[in-house]
């Protein structure tokens, strides 16, 4: 305990530093080794700061640039910062921009509103005016006690200058008094002269371990955002600078309201028109270095992952600024909405959440984005109840400023919830702040009660399970990866295992995208009741909540995907591949899928006993990535990681065929695969049979169904659509692209597909206990889809046919091969399913089978599993139509 007292006694920042570096200090050399003479030495200290700080804690001063030609408002008045001086024994900084939007051109300039906003004549001076100001100020800024800034030094610099802290201009020629042609734009050196002041006067930067909190709120966070890492390496001195950043965020929208110039528009003007050059950052004009693009280096949405100082974002999904403006023309935050005007606000909170960046592991970056309708909460009230992820900002805010790590510091925090403001009504998380070493601000879920019998699941009752004791088994950036568990009926010994899909990556530049940035990482899976409950009620097909789902009473392990390797790769970064503590995409990554089945398995076997019993039944399966992933890897999986248990294949969707791409320049699916088969090393996955047939250069082959399903020796359901939309979008456009219409040349094109997906699909053996499902339809990923329950192939629907192989009494019954022979783009696309009766039609003709009833092991002296390891049947004899047999199980 007196160990513990020093450590909050002894100049806070050194063992409980609110960054990431302590400064060297004797005393806080002390405390991190608990000798008590430093709490001796701190107690004088904090004597001498208690009476320093009754003096002066709390109270502004305001410091005008009186004798500073150049820190100047609009009209040549001098602009100003106000300072409350904090604990004298703390060597931390708050410097906070206003907020009051900008101007971008001559009319704007001269709205009344911009004119009051481009001077410091009303700004107070006299203590009693001071005073007053003071006592509006909210949130972080306010004197409560609660906020997580309240023992800062604090510089409050406000906005007289119409440019959010960026320009740099005097006065055009011969502008006379025209409003913005004959003003000041000295954003830039207003922010210059702030941190030379604050030095001088205040010695901030002066010695090691001083460390800066610098941001603002709306225009002031997007003046902060763009000026962030110039302060860091120009201004600050020997001090560690971090950002806060408050609504920070524009997004290329195209504006509702008929007199809006929308916001890219703003910025491409104002950008000539204040000359804000010289924040426009090298690597980001590197990307947009045409002329027309070179604006977007001013824009949050475009500049973020230019950004190299760890920060604080809040976004608010609805923001208000950013809605009203779009919709009525200007900021009304007490207009309402209606109908047309929140379908608009769904449209902006997507593209919101589409640009909000994903933090990398290690960055100390944290990320908090509810879904209110809302601006600027850190300096409001609603600091102290505003919610994501069930989480307050303030106490997210304050376990980033109190983190001891890069990694305690980085954290993502979304509501997930849906309806327009609906993250108004946002409860508090079940779970807390978590401790864990990486994961310090990241709610954990409770834990649910488990033994208990019962006979009716909740279908969103999805449990997170982080693996974190797998050293192994990591995303991209090295954060842990995580299956969900639902758990189904307690008698029940059948497990779904199934792989999320989103695609790979297999070089650097293909890496090196937003999306797989994003889809590299953990930090985003959903932890609190609240966001699981979000995310659950995204999922469709066999996975929805209808409590329609063939595998309703089946325990399923939902597997995320975050390493961007289809579940294949086994390999490390590579050497060098690191800067500035971030690990370069690609070069820099690990790809360790085969670590994170490996776990999930061993942890599914550890915490529920899959396997532990004869007649245990696996089904092992996966969709698009996830599908290629389940398909190399069945056979490996097969013999040693189900224990007693019997484990078939689910594929949906896994097929590649090799064909050459319609747009010129785009990389082939074999070349994709032959590249990533040299760099993620999924050797382990190689059959022998399969390397034999494909040997040296060749054997990157044995990844691609085409070639690899042959080898496939542990019985599957495969379904894939003849006109596979991701096949056929990603080698016409580039990129995946569902619901856009083909031209006739794209037609034809999707023609050759096909014939190549018939070509390599496989016509399962008799008695193999393979099912092949290929519907003529423009389609992708059934299984995980509403269309799973109505589309069809040879008049057969998919839940049918999945139902009957699942109850099939014998790897004969089992095996089947249902394929459209229609003629036509998307052919198979139609308005109802057949009903077929008796006889299974496959392209080697009918086939009569038995249609049994389903019944259910009851546990592990459940009756003794089929050659397939099906659940026994009760055989009927009379015939019953397909639908009906499927409604039976639906039921």
């Amino acid at each position: 305990k007196e160990q513990q007292q020093d450590q909050k006694q002894c100049f806070p920042g050194i063992c409980t530093n609110f960054r990431f570096r302590a400064p060297p200090s004797s005393c806080g050399a002390a405390v991190c080794s608990g000798m008590s003479p430093c709490r001796r030495q701190t107690q004088a200290t904090m004597l001498m700061a208690a009476a320093a700080t009754a003096a002066g804690q709390g109270t502004w001063e305001p410091h005008f640039f009186d004798a500073n030609p150049l820190a100047v408002c609009n009209d040549g008045s001098p602009a100003a910062y106000y300072y409350r001086q904090g604990n004298p024994a703390l060597r931390r900084w708050l410097v906070f921009l206003e907020g009051a939007g900008w101007c971008w051109d001559q009319p704007s300039c001269a709205r009344p509103w911009h004119l009051r906003l481009g001077t410091s004549v009303e700004f107070p001076r006299t203590p009693e005016a001071v005073q007053q100001w003071s006592n509006g100020l909210q949130g972080i800024l306010d004197t409560s006690g609660k906020s997580p800034f309240e023992d800062m030094h604090v510089a409050y610099v406000r906005t007289c200058s119409n440019d959010a802290f960026m320009g740099d201009r005097g006065p055009q020629p011969a502008s006379g008094k025209i409003p913005g042609n004959s003003w000041h734009f000295r954003g830039r050196q207003i922010i210059d002269a702030v941190f030379a002041d604050l030095r001088m006067r205040k010695g901030l930067g002066t010695q090691v371990g001083d460390r800066v909190v610098y941001g603002g709120c709306s225009s002031g966070a997007r003046g902060a955002l763009v000026s962030l890492d110039y302060v860091a390496t120009h201004l600050a001195g020997l001090a560690q600078v971090v950002g806060l950043l408050d609504s920070a965020l524009w997004i290329p929208i195209r504006p509702q309201a008929k007199n809006m110039v929308s916001f890219g528009r703003q910025t491409r003007d104002f950008l000539n028109f204040a000359n804000a050059s010289v924040f426009l950052n090298k690597e980001c004009l590197k990307k947009y270095f045409m002329e027309q693009e070179r604006y977007k280096c001013l824009e949050a949405a475009f500049r973020l992952p230019f950004i190299k100082a760890p920060f604080f974002l809040i976004q608010s999904q609805y923001d208000l600024f950013g809605i009203s403006m779009n919709v009525f023309g200007r900021f009304w935050p007490s207009a309402h909405l209606d109908k047309g005007q929140k379908h608009y606000a769904e449209f902006y909170r997507k593209e919101v959440v589409e640009y909000l960046p994903t933090p990398v592991l290690g960055s100390g970056s944290t990320v908090f984005s509810p879904a209110c309708y809302s601006h600027c909460s850190i300096s409001s009230k609603s600091l102290y109840e505003v919610r994501a992820d069930g989480v307050r900002l303030v106490d997210a805010l304050t376990h980033w400023v109190s983190a001891t790590s890069a990694e305690a510091a980085t954290g993502w925090f979304r509501s997930r919830c849906v309806g327009f403001d609906c993250g108004s009504k946002e409860t508090a998380s079940a779970g807390m702040i978590a401790a864990t070493p990486g994961q310090e601000n990241l709610p954990e879920t409770a834990k649910k009660s488990t033994g208990q019998a019962h006979t009716l699941q909740n279908p969103n009752a999805w449990e997170p399970r982080f693996l974190e004791d797998y050293p192994l088994a990591i995303c991209n950036d090295g954060s842990p990866a995580a299956y969900y568990y639902r758990e189904g009926f307690v008698q029940s010994r059948q497990w779904l295992v199934f792989l999320e899909g989103a695609g790979w990556c297999w070089d650097e530049k293909s890496c090196n995208m937003p999306w797989k940035i994003r889809l590299g990482t953990s930090i985003e899976f959903p932890r609190t009741p609240e966001a699981i409950l979000s995310w659950a009620h995204t999922l469709k097909g066999v996975f929805d909540s209808t409590g329609r789902s063939p595998f309703k009473d089946w325990h399923v392990a939902y597997v995320r995907t975050c390493s961007n390797d289809a579940f294949l790769g086994d390999s490390s970064p590579l050497q060098g591949a690191q800067q500035s503590g971030v690990r370069k995409p690609g070069p820099g990554w690990h790809f360790r899928g085969r670590r994170i089945l490996e776990a999930t398995f061993e942890d599914l076997r550890r915490r529920t006993g899959m396997g532990g019993f004869e007649g245990d039944l696996v089904l092992y399966g996966g969709c698009s990535s996830g599908g290629r992933g389940a398909l190399v890897t069945l056979d490996y999986l097969a013999k040693s990681f189900v224990g007693k248990a019997s484990i078939v294949g689910l594929f949906d969707a896994p097929l590649w065929v090799p064909i050459k791409p319609l747009k010129d320049g785009l990389v082939s699916f074999d070349e994709q695969t032959r590249l990533f088969f040299a760099r993620a090393n999924p050797g382990s996955f190689i059959s022998q049979e399969c390397k034999a047939h494909y040997p040296g250069a060749e054997q990157w082959k044995c990844l691609e169904a085409g070639f690899r399903l042959p080898f496939v020796r542990t019985p599957y359901f495969l379904t894939h659509a003849q006109y596979d939309v991701f096949g056929l979008t990603m080698n016409i456009f580039g990129h995946f692209y569902p619901g856009h219409y083909l031209n006739p040349e794209q037609k034809e094109y999707a023609e050759q597909y096909r014939k190549l997906v018939l070509t390599y699909l496989p016509n399962p053996q008799s008695g193999s206990g393979n099912a092949v499902f290929s519907p003529a339809c423009y389609a992708h990923c059934m299984f995980s889809d509403a269309v799973f329950y109505v589309i069809d192939a040879a008049g057969v629907t998919l839940v049918a046919a999945l139902h009957r192989w699942l109850s099939a009494v014998s790897a004969d019954a089992a095996t089947e091969n249902l394929r459209d022979v229609c003629q036509g783009f998307n052919c198979g696309h139609r308005p109802d399913a057949k009903v077929v009766t008796g006889p299974s039609w496959s392209a080697s003709g009918p086939k009569a089978l038995p249609t049994p009833v389903p019944t259910f092991q009851t546990g592990p002296t459940g009756p003794t599993a089929q050659p397939l390891s099906f659940a026994t049947a009760v055989q009927t004899t009379t015939q019953m139509p397909i639908l009906e047999d499927a409604a039976m199980l639906l039921v």
